[in-house]
């Protein structure tokens, strides 16, 4: 699932899922002129949301209320959510006001506690991945960056399965009798 950036071969976000798990897009959370895509798919028969954000390094101000609105979006909906994105934005060192109302009115987690951008000089935490359900997340890490200067964060999501106990039962076999 992807969204492109218009007018411009530069840019978007996207999400890659595979062909054997259930997903569809969900462009009623979609905000116009917003760099975010949001599916939803299911884990043990419970559905959940996942976003993918992108906010550019020279964004204006106002581009944190499109975000915030597709958060609000996603929050008015009964599903759990997570959002996985490049913010450009260091929580550690310069957290963004706009981004820290953002996670106090919605009552969000940021769990990405590593620096996801490193240079000779500095380190800092761009990309980030969010919820309102930490407990949806069972670790986190920081992968190696693949093709980029960023750090790629990772999340596991909790995937329990209850299992029925085995019982013992007695079966009578009445042509025996």
């Amino acid at each position: 699932m992807r969204r492109d950036r218009p007018n411009d071969p530069h840019g978007g976000v996207a999400i890659y899922v595979k062909n054997n798990l259930f997903c569809k897009p969900r462009p009623d959370l979609q905000v116009n002129d917003l760099e975010a895509v949001w599916v939803e798919t299911k884990i043990n028969q419970e559905s959940l949301l996942i976003g993918s954000f992108y906010r550019s390094p020279n964004s204006r101000a106002n581009y944190w209320e499109l975000i915030n609105d597709s958060i609000r979006k996603a929050n008015n909906t009964v599903l759990k959510f997570i959002i996985l994105g490049d913010f450009n934005t260091d929580v550690f060192n310069n957290p963004s006001q706009h981004l820290t109302d953002i996670l106090n009115q919605h009552q969000l987690y940021q769990l990405i506690n590593s620096p996801t951008r490193i240079t000779e000089t500095t380190s800092s935490c761009l990309d980030l991945i969010i919820t309102q359900s930490p407990q949806l997340v069972t670790r986190t890490e920081v992968l190696p960056a693949i093709c980029s200067d960023h750090s790629v964060p990772c999340a596991y999501v909790r995937n329990t399965v209850i299992k029925n106990k085995p019982f013992k039962r007695i079966i009578y076999n009445y042509s025996k009798l």
